[in-house]
C-alpha cells in the first residue's frame, strides 16, 4: 500500500496536529511507503515520525526536510511476484528554495532510478507530487518507469489519467482518503513487456473499518471534538416561566438561541416545505450512513450551530438542529421570532454565506447561481 502525501490539512494553526494522526493511523495499517507532501511539513509531524520509528517507511524524495529526518528518498519492497522499487520527487512548483535538494526533479529521479537498478528492482514506481502536466512531460525522459502515481490534492476523485503503448499507467491523486486504487502490473522480465489495469474502490459504509484503526481514530475524534468546542461559559440562570406549550417555552429564552427549522414553518410554510425536501434537511442524515456523525469535522457544515451555545450537540437528543435548518444560512432565529414579524439581527445570504462549506475542498462542483435554487 503507498500514500503519496499531502495527507495534511496545513502546517500552523489549531488543527496542525492532525497530520501526525493521519500518519499514524496509515503506518498501523501496513502501509509500505508514504509521500510528503507541501501540506505536511509541520513539526508535529516530524516529532511523530521520530517517536515511533515510522521513518522506514517514509519517502523523504528530495523534500531536505524529510531527508534531514533519515527518511530514504527512495524503498524497494520485496514481493513473491519480485521486488518494487519506489521514489518520490516534489515539483519546484510547489517547494521553493532551500526546501528542495536537488530541486530540478530531472535529475533527482535519474540518480534514485538507478540506485533502484541497482538494487534489482523489477517494477519501477514514481511518485510525483506536482501538477500532472509536469508528469506526463517528465515520463518521456523515463520510458523505463512501470507506473506514476500523482499525489497532488486536486479534490477530485482517484483515476486513471492515462496508458501509454508501452503499458506505463498514470494515476491521478483522489479526494482526502475517500477510495483506494487497485493497480495490477504485469511485465515480463525477458521481454520488458507490461499491461496495467486501474480500478476505484469507494471506501464506503460497505467496507468495516480496520480494528488497528479503531483506536486512534478514536483519540482522533476526542482530540477533535476539544478543539472545535471550547469549554462552554456558564449560562445565567432563568427565572421559571408560567407553564405554556414546549414552543412557547423555547422561544422564551433570555439568550439569541437556535430555535430549529420547526419554528420557522410556523410563519414560513412555503419555503419550509421546499427545505424540506431538499438535500440540505437530511445533511445528518448522510454522515451516519458513513459512520461519521460525531466527527466534529464534518457536523460544523451538517448541523446547525456545532460547538456554539446553544447549537447541536451529538451527545443530547436535538433532532430539531439536525441537518441544514434555516439558521445554518440566516443565523440565529431566537430574536427574529420574538420581533413581532421584524427581521431584527437577522441575517440575509450572500454566496459568501455558501462557501464557508461549499468550498473547493467539500464541494469542487459548486456553482452559487444554480446551488441556491434548490434551498428555497
Amino acid at each position: 500500500m503507498v500514500d503519496g502525501g499531502d495527507f495534511g490539512e496545513t502546517t500552523v494553526g489549531p488543527s496542525v496536529w492532525k497530520t501526525a494522526e493521519i500518519f499514524k493511523t496509515m503506518h498501523a495499517l501496513g502501509y509500505d511507503a508514504i509521500g510528503v507532501g507541501e501540506r505536511d511539513l509541520s513539526p508535529a509531524f516530524f516529532t511523530e515520525v521520530a517517536a515511533n520509528g515510522a521513518k522506514a517507511v517514509l519517502l523523504s524524495g528530495n523534500l531536505k526536510p524529510a531527508a534531514d529526518l533519515g527518511a530514504a528518498p527512495s524503498l524497494v519492497i520485496q514481493r513473491k511476484a519480485g521486488r518494487v522499487g519506489i521514489v518520490e520527487t516534489v515539483s519546484p512548483f510547489l517547494q521553493q528554495g532551500k526546501a528542495l535538494e536537488p530541486k530540478e526533479p530531472k535529475a533527482f529521479l535519474q540518480m534514485q532510478l538507478e540506485a533502484l537498478r541497482r538494487k534489482k528492482a523489477d517494477v519501477l514506481v514514481v511518485i510525483y507530487h506536482g501538477p500532472a502536466k509536469e508528469a506526463l512531460e517528465l515520463r518521456q525522459s523515463f520510458p523505463e518507469v512501470d507506473l506514476w502515481l500523482l499525489s497532488h490534492w486536486t479534490a477530485q476523485p482517484l483515476n486513471q489519467v492515462q496508458t501509454s503503448d508501452t503499458g506505463a499507467i498514470v494515476v491521478g491523486p483522489g479526494d482526502r482518503g475517500r477510495e483506494v486504487g487497485l493497480i495490477t502490473l504485469e511485465k515480463t522480465k525477458k521481454s520488458g513487456a507490461r499491461t496495467a489495469t486501474f480500478k476505484q474502490n469507494i471506501l464506503d459504509d460497505r467496507i468495516p473499518d480496520s480494528p488497528k484503526a479503531a483506536p486512534i481514530k478514536e483519540s482522533f475524534l476526542k482530540r477533535s471534538q476539544s478543539s472545535v468546542m471550547p469549554p462552554r461559559p456558564p449560562v445565567k440562570p432563568v427565572e421559571p416561566a408560567p407553564p405554556q406549550p414546549e414552543l412557547q417555552s423555547v422561544l422564551a429564552a433570555t439568550d439569541n438561541m437556535f430555535v430549529g427549522s420547526e419554528v420557522c414553518r410556523l410563519c414560513h410554510e412555503d419555503i419550509y416545505k421546499k427545505w424540506h425536501d431538499s438535500k440540505h434537511a437530511h445533511a445528518l442524515e448522510t454522515l451516519m450512513t458513513k459512520g461519521q456523525s460525531q466527527n466534529p469535522e464534518c457536523l460544523r457544515c451538517h448541523t446547525v450551530g456545532f460547538g456554539e451555545q446553544t447549537g447541536y450537540d451529538y451527545k443530547t437528543n436535538q433532532p430539531y438542529l439536525a441537518g441544514v435548518g434555516c439558521e445554518m444560512c440566516h443565523g440565529r432565529a431566537g430574536y427574529h421570532v420574538r420581533a413581532d414579524d421584524q427581521t431584527n439581527n437577522f441575517a440575509k445570504t450572500t454566496e459568501a454565506t455558501c462557501v464557508r462549506c461549499h468550498n473547493q475542498e467539500n464541494s469542487p462542483k459548486f456553482v452559487y447561481a444554480e446551488y441556491v435554487t434548490r434551498v428555497h
